[in-house]
């Protein structure tokens, strides 16, 4: 725990120094005092004290606690400020997506349907133009996230502060995303009849189950032709690997964690708008939320209009455990505004702050 907001406290520094090119190593050791600051962690710490050396914190506590040798140390004067940890972004593809109008600059979907050997973090721009946006508003961790398919790939997390993709890596191919089949036809005159819908809905959810069947056979073969996909299902098949499902529906929700259980992994929902529709079966099978928005429609015309702002407090208040997730593009730098719509609809400020920073690492 201690060793988290060291962490997050660093990333804080950082963005303090942030430039478009990465900032130089630190000289010398920096005090920031007379500050309040928010841990992530629901506690607050009045009269405090962030101290670094080397682009490492070394001290975060309270100011009566700690002398400072003002002759080796530049001490900074905080006074009326407020620090928080850095941001931390869920399911996001900055640094895949320059510019939406031009198709050479969009690298965060890949051809064809299933791509677990896809990685999003070689593809990772760490010269995108807009990475400095949204570091500037203090989001500095990124799980960057393929997109489209039954299968997207593998994301990463990466630190937006870096010269190239490896400098960025923090936690490399953390979570394998799948993309759950609609399962409630829709009923609209686009959508096509309810038996086509649902036909391929069943031959979607067929071709999930052989190809995870295919590749646990795979990697239980000694003697097998090298096979990209299924290598790239390895990790999380043995339980080293997050699965993010990708799932809307209450229908969707439940056949999706009972599917992932049944090759022995617990999943990851990302949206599941409709989580609370069945909150006992999560509760029962301890999954967690990845809430894709607060500001957006509510899901149906019969729902209350600030559904979307007080769902993450529901989520709370059900004690489903949650985070948010980041916004494609130049959007990603209103995540603090995304949780702090939620703050003010019930959920608070310091659980808001933690859903952003503890609860997403």
């Amino acid at each position: 725990m201690k060793q988290f907001f060291s962490f997050a406290m660093a990333l804080f520094v950082s963005s303090v120094f942030a430039q478009e090119t990465p900032a130089p190593s630190q000289k010398k050791a920096i005090y920031i005092t007379n500050t309040t600051l928010h841990l992530g962690n629901g506690k607050v710490i009045e009269n405090g004290v962030i101290g670094f050396s080397q682009g490492k914190i070394t001290y975060v506590g309270n100011g009566s606690e700690i002398r400072i040798n003002r002759t080796e140390a530049e001490v900074i004067d905080g006074n009326g400020k407020h620090v928080y940890p850095g941001l931390i972004a869920l399911d996001t593809y900055i640094g895949l997506n320059e510019i939406e109008s031009i198709q050479a600059t969009v690298d965060h979907e890949e051809t064809g349907s299933v791509n677990p050997n896809v990685r999003a973090l070689i593809a990772f721009n760490t010269d995108s133009r807009v990475t400095p946006t949204v570091r500037s508003n203090g989001v500095l961790l990124a799980q960057v996230t393929p997109t489209g398919g039954m299968i997207s790939g593998s994301s990463s997390v990466v630190q937006l502060d870096g010269w190239n993709w490896e400098d960025a890596a923090y936690r490399t191919d953390d979570a394998i995303h799948l993309n759950w089949p609609n399962m409630d036809p829709v009923q609209a005159w686009w959508a096509g009849s309810v038996e086509d819908q649902q036909k391929q809905t069943k031959e979607q959810l067929m071709q999930m189950e052989q190809f995870f069947a295919e590749a646990k056979a795979y990697h239980e073969s000694s003697n097998r032709p090298f096979n990209a996909r299924f290598e790239g299902m390895k990790a999380v098949l043995s339980g080293k690997q997050a699965l993010f499902i990708h799932v809307s529906q209450a229908k969707g929700i439940v056949a999706s964690v009972n599917f992932a259980e049944k090759w022995g992994i617990r999943p990851v929902l990302v949206g599941a708008e409709d989580a609370l529709l069945v909150k006992e079966f999560l509760l029962e099978h301890k999954v967690a939320v990845v809430v894709k928005e607060t500001h957006r429609l509510p899901r149906r015309e019969d729902d209350p209009v600030d559904e979307p702002y007080t769902f993450p407090a529901r989520l709370k208040s059900a004690g489903i455990p949650f985070a948010f997730a980041g916004k494609g593009g130049w959007a990603g730098r209103n995540l603090a505004y995304e949780s702090g719509t939620a703050a003010a609809h019930g959920l608070g400020k310091e659980a808001a702050l933690q859903s952003v920073t503890l609860t997403a690492a």
